[in-house]
Order: structure tokens, then C-alpha cells, then sequence
């Protein structure tokens, strides 16, 4: 019974330093030269599909529209809201 205990101790020693072996190799290697880092990201940049001309002249446009409803619905209720608020306070005053 004491041995297992030991062995389960030693195990437990064990793991926790090849633990911080490993966090100290994996921050060797996360060191990485400037050179790969611009190659890593020249490669991401040629994966990137551009939008046709067509469609980001649509997709601005339905957001030109969209923006302009909303905000002719924000300036509704503005309004709206704000008659009933000055009705409301010319009959309390």
C-alpha cells in the first residue's frame, strides 16, 4: 500500500517536471524568425477571395439603404416621443 502511494508520488514529481520541461521547449520554439513570420503571412494573404466590383457596389449600396431606414425609424419615434412628452408636460404645467 505504501509503495503504491510512492510510486503514485513519484509519478506525480514526474509529470509536473516534464511538464515544465515541455513549457520550456515550447517557448523555445515559439520563437520564430521575422522572415517565417512575413512568409506565415504573404501565404494567408493569397488564400484571401476578393469581392467583384459588382457585388461590394451591392453590398454598399444595401448598406447605404439599410443605415438610411433605420435611421428615418430612429428619428420617427424621436419624434413621435417627443410631441407626446411635450404634450404631456403643457398639461401638467
Amino acid at each position: 500500500m505504501e509503495e503504491n502511494t510512492k510510486n503514485t508520488q513519484n509519478e506525480k514529481s514526474q509529470n509536473q517536471e516534464e511538464k515544465k520541461d515541455k513549457k520550456k521547449n515550447d517557448k523555445k520554439s515559439d520563437k520564430k524568425s521575422f522572415s517565417y513570420i512575413l512568409g506565415q503571412y504573404k501565404g494567408e494573404f493569397r488564400k484571401i477571395v476578393w469581392p467583384k466590383k459588382e457585388d461590394l457596389v451591392k453590398e454598399t449600396l444595401t448598406v447605404i439603404v439599410i443605415s438610411l431606414m433605420v435611421g428615418a425609424i430612429i428619428a420617427g419615434y424621436d419624434y413621435i416621443f417627443s410631441t407626446i412628452f411635450e404634450q404631456i408636460s403643457k398639461l401638467t404645467a
